[in-house]
């Protein structure tokens, strides 16, 4: 249990370490999709959300990005200034999986993705993620309250 939680605030503190220069204060959470449990980077603004993990080297296990937005739409994501592969995954109002895409190449830059429907969350994480975590669409998304 106390080995969990210290392995859980070494990747909170990488995911603010390195993601935190020139942006705003960002907050982390645990969320679980089919029951993993993911440490995110959750990104509220327009300018972090425009940046997302663009620029970075690397994303660590079973972590990710977690764009939220104010009202449900159809928000496309770019791999502009990607360094790795990631598989994207759009979440509506009520925190279902309405759509993903795997395996989503940087030089795909400046292709935009959409999903198919509004969505009010989109998740990023390393390629190969979805198919480990078995996650579908449908599954549900629960959110641990980030200030526990």
């Amino acid at each position: 249990m106390v080995l969990a939680r210290l392995v859980g605030l070494f990747a909170c503190l990488f995911l603010i370490s390195s993601s935190c220069i020139g942006a705003e204060l960002r907050r982390t959470a645990t969320i679980h999709v089919n029951g993993n449990p993911i440490i995110v980077e959750m990104v509220f603004s327009q300018n972090d959300q425009v940046q997302g993990l663009g620029g970075r080297n690397l994303l660590l296990s079973r972590a990710g990005m977690l764009f939220v937005f104010p009202k449900p739409d159809r928000y496309g994501i770019w791999m502009r200034e990607m360094r790795f592969p990631l598989d994207i995954l759009w979440f509506s109002a009520d925190r279902r999986v309405i759509y993903f895409l795997r395996n989503i190449q940087p030089d795909t830059f400046p292709q935009i993705f959409y999903p198919p429907s509004a969505a009010l969350y989109i998740l990023e994480l390393n390629a190969g993620s979805i198919d480990k975590m078995q996650i579908k669409e449908g599954q549900t998304m629960i959110l641990q309250d980030p200030s526990k």
